[in-house]
């Protein structure tokens, strides 16, 4: 394979996604005291006269988890932003809030760092089962590697049911995968499947497991998480497992910050991907054997010329609608689609029986086969 292609920068969001961020007040403006800490908006509001805290814990809350897709406005859904728009406190990782600070402007804003996701989501459930409108936000899509499965841990601890307060409403958003297909190309038209690397979670041993399913079923592979400062060692071992399955000039793209003021994206292989840096912010993307470049496009095929010529006529041996004939299975098929005619045929030319009768067995047979 010849040397990484980078992707050309005509397929990156429009700059305005970037520009209105810089306009908007600093988000320590709004409500400082409850921007610090998740802990502020946990405990209940104690101090409160007893007529006011029964009117709000009356009122039903509304809980938006929200992927924000991969933060630039025009790739974020208008469901997202109308979720975003209407909730009265906004939840979020620092990152991800600093993604959407223009929608946010004179909103209260709790912010919290990396590991403090469970006080994240704690903090969006009890306030919003107070009565608030809020809006937990997650990059990409908030049911892939996001809050929504945290948000759920939550409310089944407290015991909540369907029907009580928060109401609950999942915005879905475009995942990482998807914005980063889209960089290089076509890379996920056939099946494939996502792992993450971090085993802050998840013991090693179970990732590299999967690592190895993936690879031997010839999958197209997303690895979230690739490395960070800490953890290096994870990618490598994932490049050694796929390669005992895949040619070294399987293709890799590498993209970060996809359609953020930082994107990047490169198409290299399986064996030189290694050569360029990967961090929490990149995707890699590892095409299956069937994976292929087009003009710098990473493009795995859907399979339909195993079944259809250029022009869109069907193999000798394979029929539109029926399973894929593999093999010396095409020879068998070939004749079976020939004495199916030829029943059809026969069929057509017999004359209309005077009396109604039981059809046979034969032509019971022939008629479930075709």
């Amino acid at each position: 394979m010849t040397d990484a292609t980078n992707v050309p920068a005509t397929s990156t969001a429009p700059a305005t996604s970037t520009a209105s961020a810089t306009s908007t007040a600093p988000a320590a403006s709004t409500a400082p005291a409850t921007s610090t800490a998740p802990a502020t908006s946990t405990a209940p509001a104690t101090s409160t006269a007893p007529a006011a805290t029964d009117a709000a814990s009356s009122a039903k809350g509304i809980l938006y988890v929200v992927g924000i897709g991969p933060g630039a406005r025009a790739h974020t859904t208008p469901a997202a932003l109308a979720a975003i728009a209407d909730a009265e406190l906004i939840v979020g990782y620092t990152t991800y809030i600093q993604l959407v600070k223009h929608l946010i402007v004179g909103k209260e804003i709790i912010r919290t760092g990396m590991t403090e996701e469970i006080g994240r989501a704690r903090a969006a459930v009890e306030r919003a089962r107070a009565g608030a409108k809020v809006a937990l936000v997650s990059s990409g899509d908030a049911g892939v590697y996001g809050m929504a499965g945290l948000v759920f841990e939550v409310l089944r601890t407290i015991g909540w049911k369907r029907g009580e307060s928060p109401e609950l409403r999942i915005i879905p958003g475009m995942t990482a995968l998807n914005s980063c297909g889209s960089l290089v190309g076509a890379p996920l038209v056939h099946d494939f499947c996502a792992i993450s690397l971090s085993d802050l979670l998840t013991p090693w041993p179970i990732i590299a497991r999967r690592i190895e399913a993936a690879a031997s079923a010839d999958f197209v592979i997303g690895l979230y998480n690739p490395a960070s400062g800490r953890r290096t060692r994870q990618i490598v071992e994932a490049q050694q497992t796929i390669r005992r399955h895949r040619g070294g000039d399987t293709p890799v793209a590498l993209v970060k910050s996809a359609y953020r003021k930082l994107q990047s994206a490169i198409v290299t292989d399986l064996d030189h991907f290694l050569d360029y840096e990967i961090g929490m912010l990149t995707t890699v993307l590892v095409g299956s054997s069937q994976t292929f470049l087009f003009e710098g496009y990473m493009v795995t095929p859907r399979g339909y010329t195993n079944k259809y010529n250029a022009e869109g006529d069907v193999h000798a041996g394979q029929r539109p609608g029926y399973s894929l004939v593999i093999g010396d299975a095409v020879t068998t098929e070939v004749a079976l689609a020939d004495d199916l005619d030829d029943a059809d045929a026969d069929a057509d030319a017999a004359p209309a029986p005077v009396a109604p009768v039981a059809p046979s067995s034969h032509a019971a047979t022939s008629r479930e086969v075709a």
